[in-house]
């Protein structure tokens, strides 16, 4: 990894734990962003509520604490404009980083292969 993450408008600096959308600085708190980086690493993938909460409080967090939910609440609230990519919750599963334009397609699927 390069020390950058960068999909669509969306720009991670992971040396600098710094966040970009659309040119524009976002704030977030140290939890915040390693759950967008996460996010962002496994991007079109569902990560597991379990995990996401675990990379963030340790093994004895509890995957269906509000906490967890709150947490992705707010980094959907302050990524709003981020595009072509969204933060989908995929029921009974986790959360994922998926484009928009995937809309209807299941999470769960593999990506598709492009020509």
């Amino acid at each position: 990894m390069d020390g950058r993450i960068s999909l669509g408008n969306l720009l991670v600096d992971l040396d600098g734990h710094l966040v970009w959308v659309g040119g524009q600085r976002v704030e977030l708190t140290h939890l915040e962003f390693r759950a967008l980086v996460l996010l962002a690493t496994r991007a079109s993938f569902v990560v597991p509520s379990r995990q996401l909460a675990e990379a963030l409080w340790g093994p004895a967090a509890d995957e269906r604490a509000p906490h967890l939910r709150g947490l992705i609440s707010r980094l959907r609230r302050k990524l709003h404009g981020m595009h072509p990519w969204q933060i989908r919750t995929v029921t009974k599963r986790g959360y994922g980083l998926f484009p928009c334009q995937d809309e209807g397609r299941d999470p769960a699927a593999p990506p598709q292969a492009t020509a």
